[in-house]
């Protein structure tokens, strides 16, 4: 027979799995951030970094939009810079948000296991 403690351990663990893939995009997309604001000025990285996160799944679309992002002005591709930084941190608050507070799960686990239950 599972015991209550067996259960909610797995369950508690569970959680911790997530809330680690949670913790890791989090990281991934501060790391984004952090890239786009020091490399504020250096258009050509900008260009790059913009050029190398769209993909439409498509050669043609890929290669006019490649030719339209190589046309932008710097100001622009700042502009573009600040936008997707923009909406990679309203992703940031999303994927935060995921994130489920188990401490509470935690000492409930550990009581019924120091009460073998």
């Amino acid at each position: 027979m599972i015991k209550p403690c067996d259960f909610l351990d797995a369950f508690d663990k569970t959680i911790d799995i997530a809330n680690l893939r949670s913790d890791v995009s989090g990281q991934r997309i501060i790391d984004d951030i952090l890239w786009l604001d020091q490399n504020y000025e250096n258009i050509d990285a900008l260009r790059g970094y913009i050029l190398n996160h769209v993909d439409f799944k498509n050669k043609i679309a890929n290669m006019d939009y490649a030719r339209k992002v190589l046309g932008y002005s710097d100001t622009k591709i700042q502009r573009l810079a600040e936008l997707w930084a923009n909406c990679l941190y309203a992703e940031l608050r999303n994927v935060q948000s995921e994130r489920i507070e188990n401490k509470p799960l935690k000492i409930i686990v550990h009581e019924l296991k120091a009460q073998g239950r």
